[in-house]
């Protein structure tokens, strides 16, 4: 079941992002980077984000718990349009890939752009993560040959990230 994420979800998004990071990001990120995610802060946040409406987020869920999570919005990128959203963020734990579940989710979350009123979306990927680049390609996303640093993660490492787009 997919549906709005509400502040308890706050430790099962976390717990789901750190898995999918410990999984997809090893090798392509700093190990020290991975070493120091914290699954309680991470849940604290995004409880209080949450509870005070600075973010919002889908998350997917099933009998053993949330399993994913997606958050989107407008475009943060100084070149969009106001027509212009963006997946800023899907994640799902390891032990769902390869289920079509990621996929519901990503559907999901573009339905939200949709709904929000955008024609167009971005996202943003970790330029070395084949796995994810091949996943949104699969769904009609297409590199527009942006790329930029960003830093993630507890310890706000560097990491250079590609830009993909789609009409929606």
């Amino acid at each position: 079941m997919i549906r709005a994420a509400v502040p308890e979800d706050g430790r099962g998004i976390a717990e789901a992002h750190v898995a999918s990071w410990l999984t997809a990001y090893g090798g392509l990120i700093p190990d020290g980077a991975l070493e120091a995610l914290d699954v309680d802060a991470r849940a604290a946040r995004w409880e209080a984000a949450l509870a005070d409406g600075s973010a919002s987020a889908l998350v997917a869920e099933d009998g053993e718990g949330i399993y994913g999570w997606a958050t989107v919005g407008r475009s943060r990128d100084p070149d969009a349009g106001n027509d212009v959203g963006e997946l800023w963020g899907l994640y799902l734990h390891p032990r769902c890939w390869g289920r079509g579940l990621g996929r519901e989710l990503h559907d999901a979350a573009l339905d939200e752009l949709r709904v929000r009123g955008f024609a167009m979306a971005t996202l943003w990927v970790l330029a070395t993560n084949e796995r994810a680049m091949r996943f949104y390609e699969r769904q009609g996303w297409r590199s527009d040959g942006s790329v930029r640093i960003d830093r993630v993660g507890e310890l706000r490492t560097p990491v250079e990230e590609a830009r993909y787009r789609l009409t929606l």
